[in-house]
């Protein structure tokens, strides 16, 4: 069995959505309005831009400190049509670097850490487009992964 398949019996928690009127989304970053940002590659692809800028993904929820540094995101495969898989890495940030806490410590390493989420929507189609989907798509899976090293 491979990631993609077992990470749905492995969810640790669903992410509340943000309010659309509350995200300004620019070429390579997203603000959520009292909820962080999500920078990206400004290369990123329209549909995966689309996925970030959903207000699915709350950065704050994510690493509670509301600044999120996104790569290697990309959706895996699903023979579900009424559900959309992705994993990214996050690379972590400290606004605290002084600190001597463990914490601290361990969000200033430069290795990312991993996730996988998968959206939802019960009124897909198979010819859904990404904008089709992202309408009526919830969360129903949010896992960290580990460190990748």
């Amino acid at each position: 069995m491979n990631d993609a398949d077992s990470f749905s019996n492995n969810c640790c928690k669903i992410l509340p959505r943000i309010n659309n009127d509350d995200i300004k989304i620019y070429s390579d970053k997203i603000i959520f309005i009292n909820n962080g940002i999500i920078e990206f590659h400004p290369k990123i692809s329209i549909d995966l831009k689309a996925v970030l800028s959903s207000g699915l993904i709350n950065p704050y929820s994510v690493n509670k400190i509301g600044k999120i540094k996104i790569s290697e995101l990309r959706e895996i495969i699903s023979t579900n049509t009424y559900i959309r898989k992705y994993q990214f890495w996050i690379y972590p940030t400290n606004s605290n670097k002084s600190s001597n806490k463990i914490e601290n410590a361990l969000n200033s390493r430069t290795n990312p850490d991993e996730y996988y989420f998968e959206l939802e929507n019960t009124n897909a189609k198979s010819d859904s487009d990404i904008q089709s989907f992202l309408k009526g798509a919830k969360m129903i899976v949010f896992k960290y992964n580990g460190i990748i090293i």
